[in-house]
């Protein structure tokens, strides 16, 4: 079972992750027309965009800030790897080099 935490961290991921698509930015540049084509549902159209961004704004900060320390947690394991990698590279050069000596 997965703790509170993981659950909100996998939805701010996956939404941030949804809002940064392009058909996101598609539906809301047609939804930016609705007021054009329907005058008279100005005032529910504003309503709902001011909606959105309320509870967005910070949706995507969490979710910039979680998709954030994944990538922080993935360049720390691939330095770990490279610097083993070296270590182990530099230890196979000594031998070597002690070796032929």
């Amino acid at each position: 079972m997965i703790g509170v935490r993981e659950f909100n961290d996998r939805i701010a991921a996956r939404a941030t992750r949804a809002f940064g698509s392009m058909w996101v930015t598609y539906g809301l540049f047609l939804y930016g027309f609705l007021p054009i084509l329907l005058p008279s549902l100005m005032v529910t159209l504003l309503y709902w965009s001011n909606t959105v961004q309320l509870w967005s704004l910070p949706l995507l900060m969490v979710g910039q800030q979680v998709l954030g320390r994944v990538a922080e947690r993935q360049a720390r394991e691939t330095h770990d790897a490279v610097m083993e990698e070296l270590r182990l590279l530099r230890a196979r050069l000594t031998d070597a080099s002690e070796g032929t000596g």
